[in-house]
């Protein structure tokens, strides 16, 4: 009867080890799915509408590994552009830019727009917020932005 009992309790313990191990399992596999990419500018997060594209995707990856700093500077009057540091895939094509857009351009390069621009770039995404406070964000002076992806 002991052995039995015994045996039992070394099934049931078992049973529980599986079960447990499996619902991590299935954690694990749900994890990135949980993650999102943010923008900061000058540690301020911004809502950004991320486009669904090999180049976001990219970042996305690259941010998860580690937070991507870019130092951008104003130019032009109507866009903050700084390098990223390394090549991202683009599509790029003529694109009419507006107030919020963020774009890659030349594969390299983090650009966010608080004017308007026509040239070829790889649309990003667009800061969800109004035209003044987007123009307030960035027209002012250089600004840091940081990529993160956090759960």
């Amino acid at each position: 009867m002991r052995k039995f009992l015994i045996g039992i309790l070394c099934m049931g313990i078992a049973v529980c080890m599986i079960a447990c191990e499996k619902g991590a399992e299935e954690d694990d596999g749900n994890a990135g799915e949980d993650k999102q990419m943010r923008l900061y500018l000058n540690e301020s997060e911004v809502p950004v509408l991320w486009e669904n594209n090999a180049s976001v995707s990219e970042l996305m990856r690259e941010a998860a590994k580690g937070d991507i700093v870019v130092s951008m500077s104003m130019y032009g009057g109507f866009e903050q552009v700084g390098a990223l540091g390394k090549k991202y895939s683009s599509q790029d094509k003529q694109t009419e830019t507006h107030c919020g857009d963020i774009v890659l351009y030349n594969s390299s390069n983090l650009v966010v727009f608080y004017g308007s621009n026509s040239w070829s770039y790889t649309m990003l995404g667009s800061i969800d917020l109004s035209e003044a406070e987007i123009i307030e964000l960035l027209c002012h002076k250089d600004v840091t932005a940081r990529i993160s992806v956090r759960r």
